[in-house]
């Protein structure tokens, strides 16, 4: 590997990370076709901005005349009645008093009708709220420790609720702390009342069980030589390489999902001012240089610390790679002792990883997860075990 195809890949690499880079900070926003009722009931068209921070979309609502997003206005729930964006996302506004809160807020529709049910959400908690017309909003917060079943204050609130209609009541004393159980009870009780207003359905915007992007970033590799080589056992020192591919999370229960990944990984270390048993031969400062080029297949189990929107998490797994180019170098001022070689080493390298990150939501379809973490790997080389590699990682992905 000379250094022409160095500078080739370095430069590649740090073009497609600036691009992707590009891509997220591009898309941490993102103008969607919607509207906004104002107070004195007038109705702008355009597109309304899906924030990335999700919980100020119950503070403000930014709107344009145009996608890109040019000149918009930014309205406070106190001017605006309700606003709307596709694919399904109605906010209106109301009086709350709730959690160390009061005041106007956007509320997000899941059921609109006889009987409206909506969802407020903040850093500390969230809460549904069940409306009828004439009558107090009704508060059922959601238990972080067991979504599954409500709490008996919530079930009495609903009973209440929904009073009128026993075949309705009878579901309360099962009936899920979640979204989707929510509004199927609420929309069976405005089918009970026989209510001739229309009912709206808004999707609550669920968590997705499957993203797909794009991973890069750096890696800082020490490796260890085993192989019947002269360099055998030397101290190399660290080199920095990079690491390209895409990546897929899986999610499954409430705080895990698996990563998988396939990238382009570029490891390399040096060796400077090796003594030799010849002292006429005088050895530039970079005496030996090694590079590896694999592509890897890491596998692991995420673990979310935390259940908001900004997820930190831990993980670790298995990492697997096969070898698609090495290069060992060795320079001398001497032209003919310096020369290219190989390692005769399995294609096939093995081991583990570890380490933790954040996942930040760029937007309602997607998030920028930055990792940090440690992998160790090895591969064989005949009879011997070949070289040893412990890496330091550290990766952005964007995932959609």
């Amino acid at each position: 590997m000379n250094g022409k195809n160095r500078l080739t890949k370095t430069i590649s690499f740090t073009l497609l990370f600036a691009l992707a880079t590009g891509t997220l900070l591009a898309q941490s926003n993102l103008f969607e076709r919607g509207y906004v009722i104002l107070n004195n009931r007038d109705t702008l068209l355009g597109f309304v901005k899906d924030l990335a921070v999700r919980t100020d979309l119950y503070l403000s609502v930014t709107f344009s005349d145009n996608q890109a997003g040019t000149n918009p206005v930014i309205y406070s729930p106190y001017e605006v009645i309700e606003y709307y964006y596709e694919p399904g996302l109605c906010f209106i506004n109301r009086e709350i008093d709730w959690n160390n809160e009061s005041g106007k807020r956007f509320l997000q529709c899941l059921v609109k009708g006889y009987a409206s049910l909506h969802y407020y959400e903040t850093v500390e908690g969230s809460v549904y709220l069940l409306e009828k017309a004439g009558e107090p909003l009704q508060y059922l917060e959601e238990q972080p420790d067991d979504p599954r079943l409500m709490d008996q204050p919530s079930v009495e609130k609903m009973r209440d609720f929904v009073s009128g209609c026993p075949e309705v009541m009878e579901k309360v004393n099962t009936l899920s702390n979640q979204s989707k159980d929510l509004i199927r009870l609420i929309r069976q009780y405005n089918r009970c009342t026989r209510a001739d207003q229309e009912i709206v359905l808004y999707k609550p915007g669920k968590e997705k069980s499957f993203r797909v992007g794009v991973t890069a970033g750096l890696n800082l590799s020490y490796l260890k030589i085993h192989a019947d080589i002269p360099y055998r056992n030397v101290n190399l020192k660290p080199g920095m390489g990079f690491n390209l591919g895409v990546g897929f999370d899986f999610y499954f229960l409430k705080r895990f999902s698996v990563s998988v990944k396939t990238m382009l990984v570029s490891s390399n270390a040096s060796l400077w001012d090796y003594p030799v048993d010849d002292p006429d031969t005088t050895f530039r400062e970079d005496d030996v240089l090694f590079n590896f080029l694999y592509i890897d297949f890491p596998v692991a189990l995420k673990v979310n610390l935390t259940s908001g929107r900004l997820k930190a998490f831990v993980e670790g797994g298995i990492w697997f790679g096969v070898l698609i180019e090495q290069d060992i170098a060795s320079q001398s001022t001497f032209p003919e002792r310096s020369t290219t070689y190989t390692l005769d080493i399995n294609r096939l390298k093995q081991g583990y990883t570890g380490g933790f990150g954040i996942a930040i939501p760029s937007s309602r379809r997607s998030e920028i997860s930055f990792e940090i973490g440690y992998i160790y790997q090895k591969a064989a080389a005949g009879s011997s075990d070949g070289f040893t590699m412990n890496n330091v990682f550290l990766q952005m992905s964007y995932l959609f």
